[in-house]
């Protein structure tokens, strides 16, 4: 018998000024997240990948190739437009689970700009090495990619 794995939890929270209008923060985030979504964290292979949100209860935030190959990385959970976006999704072992994640995304008129709350809440198999790979790859996703292009 094999041992079972650590169970843990582990919270990513990072606030984000964005020198944008919160309209054009949004729109960023919901409808034109496949711009900024950084490639090499795209998972499935093949021509004409896209990564997209479906901003609705209930809706994707998926990646598909015109192949059929594809991954769902979080479900919407509840949306309020332009204020706030709250996801769930699973983290599969070969990316350092099982673990559930749950997304929050507050945005707030903030100096001219629109300031983001984001936390990740994980739980569940979450190593250190995860804690640190979610920590930095967040960081990328939405200060790199999100804040740079809603800012152009």
């Amino acid at each position: 018998m094999s041992a079972s794995p650590n169970l843990g939890a582990h919270t990513v929270a990072l606030e984000i000024p964005i020198q944008a209008s919160r309209e054009n923060v949004w729109r960023a985030l919901v409808d034109e997240t496949g711009n900024w979504w950084r490639e090499d964290f795209l998972v499935t292979k093949g021509d004409n990948r896209r990564f997209q949100l479906e901003p609705h209860v209930g809706g994707r935030l998926y990646e598909e190739t015109d192949s059929g190959a594809g991954l769902l990385w979080f479900t919407v959970t509840a949306i309020e437009p332009q204020k706030s976006l709250n996801l769930a999704g699973h983290i599969a072992p070969p990316w350092g689970g099982p673990a559930t994640s749950q997304l929050s995304f507050q945005l707030e008129d903030h100096d001219g700009g629109t300031l983001v709350k984001f936390h990740d809440y994980l739980f569940g198999v979450v190593s250190e090495a995860m804690q640190q790979a979610m920590t930095d790859g967040w960081k990328l996703l939405l200060e790199d990619g999100w804040k740079s292009y809603a800012e152009r």
